[in-house]
């Protein structure tokens, strides 16, 4: 357990430092980020969700993000229950951080329709975020696309985003990691995101899939572009 958390801190306290900062001790923006939760009907599942938002509660961080796989299966008793966990530490009337969730294979699994199982999890979840979103928040943009992404779609988001701000980091929130860039990566990461993400420098890609651990130090890659892997909250 004790392992777990010090994880889970490490990659907060990393996260605050890749954006820029106006002091060594303020930050300009603060993100938690968890991947892979794996949650099921069971309320217990939610255990390391509950401890990585308690986590992100006392850092008072701007934004979660969650990089997909939040299920083991399209539960929606899974969902709701990882919700109750949100609601429980901001009751209404209290501010909470902005959500920004990774549509990922799992989330679909059982259901026919991606569309259909996508649209439910956002249902389920009270999810803020369309499986394709971007997100503005103090001057820095992030773009959320679904694990069985549209290439084409997927690259107008970051050329549309990159006019708008050319000499910032775009970060980007997926559920695959780029080819051979993080580690696991050559059986695990994905070759179309590589060739396209190859061409933007400015990108910051923040993916889960591989169930690494964050004691790992090749989850931060920097090459063409940027990759960071978020590990597996279920797993580590």
């Amino acid at each position: 357990m004790k392992n777990n958390f010090i994880i889970l801190s490490v990659f907060l306290l990393f996260i605050s430092c890749v954006f820029p900062l106006q002091s060594r001790e303020t930050p300009l923006l603060k993100v938690g980020i968890v991947s892979d939760t794996h949650v099921t009907p069971k309320p217990a599942s939610c255990q390391w969700v509950r401890k990585a938002w308690t986590l992100f509660k006392q850092h008072k961080v701007d934004l979660v993000a969650n990089c997909g796989d939040i299920a083991d299966l399209h539960y929606p008793k899974g969902y709701r229950n990882y919700r109750q966990v949100i609601n429980s530490l901001y009751p209404a009337g209290t501010v909470k951080p902005k959500e920004l969730y990774v549509y990922a294979n799992h989330d679909r699994l059982r259901i026919a329709s991606i569309d259909e199982a996508f649209a439910a999890v956002k249902k389920h979840l009270e999810v803020p975020n369309d499986p394709y979103d971007v997100l503005h928040l103090k001057g820095y943009t992030f773009l959320t696309v679904p694990q069985n992404a549209d290439l084409v779609r997927y690259e107008k988001m970051i050329v549309d985003a990159l006019k708008k701000a050319p000499d910032k980091p775009l970060f980007i929130f997926d559920h695959i990691p780029p080819f051979e860039t993080t580690s696991n990566t050559r059986a695990w990461g994905n070759i179309p995101r590589r060739q396209m993400l190859n061409k933007y420098p400015q990108v910051v890609h923040i993916s889960g899939h591989t169930h690494n651990t964050l004691f790992n130090e090749q989850c931060i890659w920097q090459g063409e572009f940027t990759a960071v892997n978020a590990g597996s909250l279920h797993v580590w």
